[in-house]
């Protein structure tokens, strides 16, 4: 097995294809909503495989893997779709609030973390937390696709 150190240093080290892939994907012919679609059900796989942490087998490590070379993709992607949407006028106010609700979300998701936590040292202990990171991800994701147009190649909006 690889020690904790080890598989810490892994994960970080899957960031640099990770930020590859994110390049790749928007610079495909394929359009924002169906990459953003695509890694957002990657990151639903990813964290559907963390919920089988203690559990003995490979599926948290691989979890941990995927998530690490679709994160990029999928917040890039986020962005990217953020940045053309917004008319000039008030692009830099939406999106500014959109990386402050970004940062509360990251400021209370400690919190959140706490509050949901199972038994210490347990095989389920951080269950409910992944399956609201879960919920989330799918709606968002399928609300995004279904409601968002599609903006690559499509001149800014005045």
């Amino acid at each position: 097995p690889v020690p904790p150190i080890g598989e810490l240093i892994l994960s970080n080290l899957l960031a640099f294809p990770g930020l590859y892939i994110a390049y790749v994907s928007l610079a495909s012919d394929y359009g924002h909503k169906q990459v953003f679609a695509a890694f957002g059900s990657l990151e639903v796989g990813a964290t559907l495989c963390l919920m089988a942490t203690g559990s003995g087998g490979p599926l948290p490590l691989v979890g941990i893997f995927v998530s690490k070379l679709t994160m990029s993709t999928f917040s890039q992607t986020t962005n990217t779709v953020k940045g053309e949407l917004f008319p000039s006028s008030v692009r830099v106010t939406a999106l500014s609030l959109s990386g402050t609700c970004g940062r509360a979300g990251a400021l209370l998701a400690p919190a959140l973390i706490e509050e949901t936590r199972g038994l210490p040292n347990t095989p389920g202990e951080f269950d409910i937390f992944l399956k609201c990171i879960v919920v989330t991800l799918i709606v968002s994701v399928s609300l995004s696709s279904a409601l968002l147009p599609e903006s690559k190649g499509k001149p800014l909006p005045e």
